[in-house]
């Protein structure tokens, strides 16, 4: 009888166990942890472009808490000027994008670049999820080649990207200090036809106040 006892308590105790282990699971926090992004804003309504599968909603839930207050727009010309901020230098609210991005850690990445590839960029609709990704991207940058590998890719669709997206893009790579030296993009200077991110690129150079850029620059500024 006491043999008996002693196996239905070990019995017992393993289940316990168990269930110990699989509620502290990687794959059962991280299931906790996207449902509490998810109860952020239960009601929330995934735009039909984003990719099925577990982390549509969550998505959405950023793309719909970190967006800016549609009281904001007083003009269509004010809510095109946040869209191309957003796309190219990244949105000034991401708390809820933290969380989601603490929850998920790398698995984000290729459901990021999907968004890019499945939505569109609405000249004034906002928010826009093309944009949240790109944010994703950048932000995981600089823990995973395979974020930059993503971004290098959108940067070099020039043809048919939008251009805030491939801008974007450009700009998050030009953020991640180990992705090229100041004097590396000193020399893109000259043979950057874009305006804009030539501009972009001399914000980024002037950050660094790096010498080795004088050479680069001269003959940038000189052609």
């Amino acid at each position: 009888m006491k043999v008996r006892a002693t196996l239905v308590g070990a019995g017992v105790a393993a289940l316990g166990g168990y269930a110990l282990y699989d509620y502290y699971s990687p794959d059962s926090r991280r299931a906790r942890e996207l449902h509490i992004v998810e109860t952020l804003k239960p009601d929330v309504k995934p735009q039909a472009c984003l990719p099925p599968g577990p982390l549509q909603k969550p998505f959405a839930v950023v793309v719909a808490l970190d967006a800016v207050p549609p009281s904001t727009f007083d003009s269509d010309a004010r809510k095109r000027g946040v869209i191309k901020h957003d796309c190219i230098r990244g949105a000034s609210q991401h708390g809820t994008l933290d969380r989601l991005l603490e929850a998920t850690g790398d698995e984000i990445v290729p459901y990021a670049e999907k968004v890019v590839e499945s939505c569109q960029l609405g000249k004034n609709d906002y928010p826009v999820p093309q944009c949240v990704a790109l944010d994703v991207l950048g932000r995981r940058a600089e823990k995973t080649p395979a974020a930059v590998a993503v971004l290098e890719k959108i940067a070099k669709e020039r043809k048919t990207a939008t251009k805030e997206v491939w801008e974007g893009a450009t700009f998050r790579l030009m953020s991640i200090p180990s992705w090229h030296t100041p004097a590396q993009l000193a020399e893109q200077l000259a043979s950057e036809p874009e305006w804009e991110v030539r501009e972009l690129l001399l914000e980024k150079i002037r950050e660094r106040r790096d010498a080795s850029t004088k050479s680069s620059l001269q003959t940038a500024y000189a052609k």
